[in-house]
């Protein structure tokens, strides 16, 4: 997403500021724009590609089935790949990296990091994306990570630019929607089994499902990701499953998993076939966003997009 500011500004960094923001609800300070960095998410990947800062990339993770726009795959391939999952404490002591920036799994719970505080000990700062770690997240996270960043990285204008890019894609899909029309009811399918593992309230996928016209129908779930029964997909009545697409299960199968469980032959979206894919990474905070935006809103409406 290459905006006229981001075009005419040099993403080279320099080392001579000290900036302090506030992340992971402490606050960090940067003695000079970090040099060698670690990204351990596609999508926080492309934020960086957005930003211009791939020369000083000593690392990415790439998960098997994850989705990168085509504008930055040339780039991402290009990138020092430490693997498919999350990296040992080893591996990165090893690089010798002056930042880490991805999601919160990637440093908390049952992760070979095991926790931000652990990283800091070795002198490595942390910026983890604000939308993983918050109740209730908003597409505004996304945004206010975006200019941290910028001024982390002294690329404010293009972090600026970017910004203003995502923020006018969003208000040409949400100004399409009649305001008046009645919200759909969504289901957010991202895998099954036993269980359906759906989004709750605070997952920013909520957000955007309500910015699109629909209604998250577990939104009264404060968590950002939960398991719910069938019997309570059923008895809620989905009229729109979004199925998150992903990893080797793909999403045709998904479709099918859902197609076939007899339970589900009379919920609406099932009856009428609504079904709308979009890939995981865009439902995490990142320049791939406003893509499920218009994805959902068209599924969701697609009398205002005629």
């Amino acid at each position: 997403m290459e905006t006229e500011e981001a075009a005419t500004e040099d993403a080279s960094v320099e080392s001579n500021s000290v900036v302090t923001i506030e992340n992971y609800r402490r606050e960090v300070t940067f003695e000079g724009v970090p040099q060698r960095f670690i990204v351990t998410n596609e999508h926080t990947t492309e934020i960086m590609l957005a930003l211009g800062l791939e020369k000083h990339i000593a690392g990415v993770i790439r998960r098997e089935g994850r989705y990168v726009l085509p504008e930055y795959e040339a780039a991402f391939d290009k990138l020092p790949l430490l693997g498919n999952e999350n990296p040992s404490l080893e591996l990165v002591l090893n690089l010798n990296p002056d930042l880490i920036y991805g999601r919160e799994s990637s440093f908390a719970g049952n992760t070979p990091i095991e926790s931000v505080e652990n990283l800091e000990k070795y002198g490595i700062k942390v910026f983890v994306d604000t939308d993983s770690y918050s109740e209730n997240s908003t597409i505004d996270m996304l945004y206010q990570d975006i200019m941290n960043l910028g001024l982390i990285f002294q690329v404010e204008e293009r972090a600026a630019g970017l910004v203003h890019a995502l923020k006018e894609k969003a208000e040409m899909i949400t100004s399409a929607l009649n305001p008046a029309k009645e919200e759909v009811r969504v289901l957010v399918f991202d895998s099954g089994g036993d269980n359906v593992f759906t989004a709750g309230n605070w997952a920013l996928q909520t957000r955007l499902i309500e910015m699109a016209g629909g209604e998250n129908i577990f939104s009264d779930i404060e968590k950002n990701w939960a398991d719910v029964s069938w019997e309570e997909v059923v008895r809620r009545d989905p009229q729109v499953i979004v199925i998150n697409n992903y990893g080797t299960n793909t999403a045709d199968e998904k479709i099918k998993e859902i197609t076939n469980r007899a339970s589900l032959k009379d919920v609406s979206a099932v009856q009428d076939k609504r079904f709308v894919i979009i890939p995981l990474d865009s439902v995490f905070a990142g320049v791939q966003n406003m893509n499920a935006l218009e994805a959902m809103a068209k599924a969701f409406h697609p009398e205002s997009f005629k």
